[in-house]
């Protein structure tokens, strides 16, 4: 179980490319960056000077057409690691999801023994994009996180790819993508024993436009802390019936090779 940074973070940065990341909760967390789009890695000099030239009516420049509209609604996250020159292993998380669909990705672990509740939420990472607006051209984006701590995944056990819909705001709808555990830097050796630990790891909240915010975390926090040791919550709270669709839950163990 890797523990977590006791500091509390907070961030928001909004890039030119319509591009949003935040964090406001608890332990260290590798953030998340998007991949450019095609018309991003073809810009270049020569490509500007072209469509200048085009626009004062120049000629030899084919405007791209709009391809047709198919609405995506479905995000996959694919787990792969590297060997660096010096020995040393990367490893990095990709999820493809929709354009102007926010991501946020967080762990659900052990939390500290002096605590009233068992579990905790950790390493919260958010970004959303609209690919500049040009969501119609480019209906998806890939947010990617890198680590040269340790995988994001159980090797040899969580599967490399997993797929997954309903793509929803409630907290209710949280998808679980690995079954890692992260705690308090502390330990939380008594939490640890007592949980279900196929009811932790990372999870997944993957919804239509820009939804994180501090007021959102609360709630996560709240939600979270609300679970019984087991991993199942009080009936008839304000958070609805959990559609829990853990990875593990029809899952053999998987072989592979780093």
């Amino acid at each position: 179980m890797a523990a977590a940074a006791k500091a509390s973070v907070t961030e928001e940065e909004t890039g030119s490319k319509g591009i949003i990341t935040r964090s406001f909760g608890n332990g260290d967390f590798a953030s998340l960056q998007a991949l450019p789009t095609k018309s991003e890695e073809q810009e270049s000099p020569a490509a500007s000077s072209s469509s200048s030239s085009s626009l004062r009516g120049g000629s030899g420049v084919a405007l791209r057409p709009i391809p047709p509209i198919h609405p995506v609604h479905t995000a996959t996250v694919i787990y792969s690691s590297m060997m660096d020159p010096d020995g040393s292993r990367t490893y990095r998380r990709d999820i493809n999801l929709p354009c102007d669909n926010g991501l946020l990705v967080f762990n659900v672990g052990p939390s500290s023994d002096a605590l009233p509740y068992h579990w905790d939420v950790y390493a919260d990472a958010y970004i959303w994009s609209d690919n500049g607006g040009l969501c119609i051209l480019y209906p998806t984006y890939t947010a990617y996180q890198v680590s040269s701590h340790g995988p994001f995944w159980r090797p040899g056990y969580d599967p490399t790819t997993v797929k997954f819909t309903n793509l929803l705001p409630q907290l209710s709808a949280m998808h679980q993508i690995s079954s890692r555990l992260v705690g308090p830097p502390e330990g939380a050796p008594q939490h640890t024993k007592e949980i279900n630990p196929k009811k932790g790891g990372d999870y997944a909240i993957v919804t239509k436009g820009d939804f994180y915010d501090v007021g959102y975390y609360q709630r996560l926090k709240a939600f979270v802390n609300s679970w019984a040791p087991d991993g199942h919550r009080p009936h008839n709270d304000e958070f609805g019936w959990m559609d829990w669709d853990g990875i593990l839950q029809n899952t053999e163990p998987v072989t592979e090779t780093q």
